[in-house]
């Protein structure tokens, strides 16, 4: 369900990768990549995206998963790129998950051998930098949400009690959820802020 609802969003998104007054596109061409989907839940697919100057052909990897991003299929792709583009996209909502930050971590050191976790520290690696990163969740009662668009830094917005969202905190890093919840912390020092006024203003907002 979640890759039909999603799916034309992401080749509307790879369509608009071309670069400005480059060469036309031919066609985006998508497979499945997850041979382990039908009992591991991954539906990662690779959308291609196909310029008439091969030089600029681009691709999209859609939630693509840790399985995946260990087999050799993974490795073939980045290696068969070079220096054209390739972007990862919505690995933290694949089955499977994973977080570029973790650097493989998702798999223990036993794991294949420790080959696995090898492979997947390498994979994170390329993908080290992220350029747009949107994720929403609640942090001590707030609605919050995480967000940066490279290359200006971390940032972390909340929902305030009137409903505005405000931002409470910036990061050059990827914050973590412990340096999150000191923000929101620290905001309601600041603002005074009491457990009674955040409840009042969650049942208003329902």
């Amino acid at each position: 369900a979640v890759l039909q609802d999603t799916l034309p969003l992401a080749k509307a998104f790879t369509q608009r990768l071309g670069r400005p007054g480059g060469a036309p596109m031919k066609e985006v061409r998508i497979s499945a990549i997850d041979q382990l989907g039908t009992s591991s839940g991954d539906v990662g697919s690779l959308l291609y995206r196909i310029s008439e100057d091969p030089a600029q052909d681009v691709a999209v990897v859609f939630l693509g998963s840790r399985n995946w991003a260990v087999e050799e299929d993974s490795r073939k792709l980045l290696d068969g790129m070079k220096s054209r583009l390739v972007v990862l996209a919505n690995s933290e909502d694949a089955a499977s998950a994973f977080r570029i930050e973790n650097k493989g971590t998702e798999f223990t050191l036993g794991g294949n051998f420790g080959q696995d976790l090898q492979k997947l520290k390498y994979f994170c690696a390329v993908f080290e930098e992220e350029t747009y990163y949107y994720r929403s969740r609640l942090i001590s009662d707030w609605p919050a949400v995480l967000f940066r668009v490279y290359p200006q830094p971390w940032e972390v917005f909340i929902q305030n009690l009137e409903g505005e969202v405000v931002s409470i905190g910036t990061s050059q890093e990827k914050p973590t959820f412990d340096m999150m919840l000191e923000m929101v912390l620290a905001y309601e020092k600041a603002n005074g802020i009491t457990l009674e006024a955040k409840l009042e203003a969650a049942k208003a907002l329902r």
